[in-house]
């Protein structure tokens, strides 16, 4: 030991504690949040800020930062990666910048880093930066647990995307029925109702985040569907219909042939706009069975 204290509490010795820490996760960024029982994995290298070491200078490192309350259990300890050559040093700031307790340990860094207090005097924002002491670069895991009241406090379960959006757009959801009594939305396929929006279907737009209403279904569409049409693009050799002033277009078929038509809804049948006769007349659009004409007997 060096026998020097320092404003900052950097720890040595390696104290897991049987504390069950897992779940390594994806490189570090700076002032990434720790989670407790998850353990980090890190690297500090020339792109890394510098960051200060009260009393050293400034240091290549990664800060990250946590959340306690007074009374809290934390154990934060920083391991050097096999391979890696960095001295790695832990600088644990509280919220109120003064340390909970000045602790007297080697301040050179090495291969492993613990800072471990029982019962926290500062609830807050935490800081806690890894160094690279020796300036090298270097991969390193950081873990963190957390108890409270004597029980480890567990990583919040993310919200799924829908119910992240409704808190965004601060609206309450509630049991979905018809569109008539609430609002129903479409939320990355995921569907939620609410009371607190106009009533009516409608589709979460990520890019502007907004509610767009939904359109209501072409019932145009599914006429066309019941006569065995293909509804495709408009152009080249198609079939055009006119639906109550609206274009829509299918694939000929072997009653109906390439060529511009209009639907008369009074007598339930398409008519021709051109004089291109259909390959095979029949069936009809909408075949009828023949009539008995009365022949008087004979």
């Amino acid at each position: 030991m060096k026998g020097r204290k320092f404003l900052s509490v950097i720890a040595t010795t390696f104290a897991v504690m049987g504390m069950a820490i897992g779940n390594i996760n994806s490189k570090a960024e700076a002032q990434q949040v720790l989670e407790s029982t998850k353990t980090i994995s890190g690297r500090i290298d020339s792109g890394s800020t510098p960051v200060g070491v009260p009393g050293r200078g400034f240091h290549p490192g990664v800060e990250y930062t946590f959340e306690a309350n007074v009374g809290d259990y934390v154990n934060i300890t920083a391991i050097r990666e096999e391979g890696s050559s960095i001295d790695v040093m832990l600088v644990v700031i509280p919220p109120n910048i003064s340390p909970p307790a000045p602790i007297d340990k080697d301040l050179d860094g090495g291969q492993r880093e613990t800072f471990e207090q029982k019962s926290i005097n500062a609830g807050g924002t935490w800081k806690v930066r890894v160094v690279s002491y020796n300036d090298k670069p270097g991969n390193y895991q950081l873990s963190f647990l957390l108890k409270r009241n004597d029980q480890i406090v567990q990583p919040e379960v993310p919200l799924p995307l829908a119910d992240r959006v409704m808190k965004k757009l601060n609206l309450t959801a509630t049991a979905c029925s018809s569109p008539d009594l609430v609002a129903v939305i479409q939320i990355g396929g995921e569907t939620r109702c609410t009371t607190g929006y106009p009533k009516g279907e409608y589709v979460y737009e990520q890019a502007s985040n907004t509610l767009i209403a939904k359109q209501p279904a072409d019932s145009n569409l599914a006429l066309i569907k019941t006569w065995g049409l293909n509804t495709t693009a408009c152009g080249g050799s198609v079939v055009s219909i006119m639906i109550d002033g609206k274009q829509y277009c299918a694939s000929p078929t072997n009653w109906l042939n390439v060529g511009e038509y209009t639907y008369n809804r009074a007598a339930d049948r398409l008519d021709p706009l051109n004089q291109n006769p259909p390959v095979n007349p029949e069936p009809p659009v909408n075949p009828q069975p023949p009539v008995n004409l009365d022949d008087g007997g004979f």
